[in-house]
């Protein structure tokens, strides 16, 4: 950490009293430890750096404190008039120390160097930030790609769905016509049963009409063959003086369990056909 000899003008001719025995390079900020018998010479930055692992001295290993740490004024005075040369290429520029601050503000050669050198860092930024740039664009890449694949799943999803519906749709209007036929048919199929049950219905009526009118056929049958045959009025010239005894009898014919069954039988279809016609509604 002392000065570099590539710095100095004639570096064989710097004495070794003058060079750090940790860095083996000229003094830069001499120190030494006050109050020891030693009092040996070294780069401030090099004993610090020393201290950090170790605990005396790096020349004969005796204790050495921090605070007993003193600056050399004497060395610092004779290393100020040190002739050192500019490094800058091409600078032929050379003197003592302490004039070096001095010239590196009006030295061309360096001016350049250190706008060659803030150029390179600044490429060497600009490089950092392009691989940064490129870092974040290949991963926005990706990021879009993983996107792009999830958006290609949703649409395949999307479209099976779309097929499923049309599925459906279609599953539903063929159920729908079905349904229409089967409603169709059932209805047709009710209305032809109506009109069987009210032809049944005039059926019933007849019959029973026509059975009634034949039960009342033969009870007139049945008394006529009883009874003596003839036209009322001619009642009295056939049985004079048994008009009322042929009355009897007629009342009597009407009186037998037999004929008074079928009458009253006759009488019930009638009331019944009659009811049954007068009918307004039908359960199905």
């Amino acid at each position: 950490m002392g000065l570099d000899d590539a710095r100095i003008f004639d570096p064989h001719a710097i004495s070794e009293t003058l060079r750090c025995s940790v860095c083996h390079e000229v003094f830069v900020d001499p120190v030494y430890c006050s109050g020891r018998p030693c009092q040996h010479v070294f780069c401030s930055a090099c004993l610090e750096e020393w201290l950090e692992h170790q605990t005396g001295c790096p020349n004969c290993r005796k204790p050495i404190r921090r605070q007993d740490l003193r600056r050399h004024e004497v060395i610092r005075s004779f290393l100020d008039e040190l002739n050192i040369k500019c490094t800058a290429a091409g600078c032929g520029w050379h003197g003592s120390q302490d004039a070096f601050p001095g010239h590196i503000e009006i030295c061309q050669v360096r001016s350049l160097e250190l706008s060659r050198d803030e150029a390179l860092e600044h490429i060497k930024q600009r490089d950092v930030e392009i691989t940064k740039m490129r870092d974040s664009a290949e991963l926005q890449v990706e990021e879009v790609a993983e996107k792009n694949g999830i958006i290609e799943a949703q649409q395949a999803k999307i479209e099976l769905n779309i097929l499923e519906i049309s599925a459906l749709r279609e599953a539903l209007r063929e159920a729908a016509e079905e349904a229409e036929d089967d409603y169709d048919e059932s209805h047709h199929r009710t209305a032809r049963l109506r009109s069987e049950l009210w032809a049944a219905r005039d059926a019933k009526y007849d019959a029973e009409k026509q059975l009634a009118d034949l039960q009342a056929e033969v009870a007139k049958q049945l008394a006529s063959d009883i009874l003596p045959t003839g036209p009322a009025p001619s009642v009295g010239l056939l049985f004079p003086g048994q008009g009322s005894q042929y009355v009897n009898m007629l009342e009597g014919v009407k009186d037998l369990p037999a004929v008074k069954e079928m009458l009253e039988t006759a009488k019930r279809r009638r009331i019944d056909a009659e009811a049954f016609k007068n009918t307004n509604t039908v359960d199905i």
